[in-house]
């Protein structure tokens, strides 16, 4: 596939969300052939060794925020990378549970997924506990008693 050219990039409402230095970063890095090092040292001239800019370098780009806009500039489908964004993001263990929630509203904003449905319909009744433990155990006895054999009382009477 083509790749989206860096104007287009920049028109995003994601890509305007990313702070300025990876803003920066991220124009700099697809300029100059994807080289991370060099545009980090283009950005932040005030990093001296090799090491710090290796390691600054990799974490801009491994940000979610980046990794998505890359996606894009690959011209991968939308669905397909947000998916491989966010797990790769669990993989490595970075990922809070603020940050899975609002993966999750995002996810639901763009189609991806559908918004949580209950499998039952909850029956909450008035001077009984309605939390979802208490109402799950109610219908699991309302159903046990509507799947029990029948048995006729009349006969059971008769017979004594």
């Amino acid at each position: 596939m083509p790749r989206v050219p860096i104007e287009q990039i920049q028109q995003l409402p994601e890509f305007a969300l990313l702070p300025a230095g990876h803003q920066k970063f991220f124009t700099v890095y697809i300029a100059n052939g994807y080289d991370a090092q060099a545009a980090l040292r283009a950005c932040y001239p005030k990093a001296r060794t090799a090491e710090s800019v290796r390691v600054m370098a990799s974490r801009i780009l491994h940000s979610p925020g980046v990794i998505m806009l890359l996606h894009q500039h690959y011209g991968d489908d939308p669905q397909q990378a947000f998916c491989q964004m966010l797990a790769t993001q669990i993989m490595r263990g970075r990922i809070s549970k603020e940050q899975a929630e609002m993966m999750r509203l995002l996810a639901q904003v763009h189609g991806f997924v559908k918004p949580w449905e209950p499998r039952y319909e909850k029956k909450f009744k008035e001077g009984m506990s309605n939390t979802r433990d208490a109402v799950k155990r109610r219908e699991q006895r309302e159903a046990k008693k509507e799947n029990a054999p029948k048995k006729n009382l009349l006969e059971e009477f008769e017979k004594h």
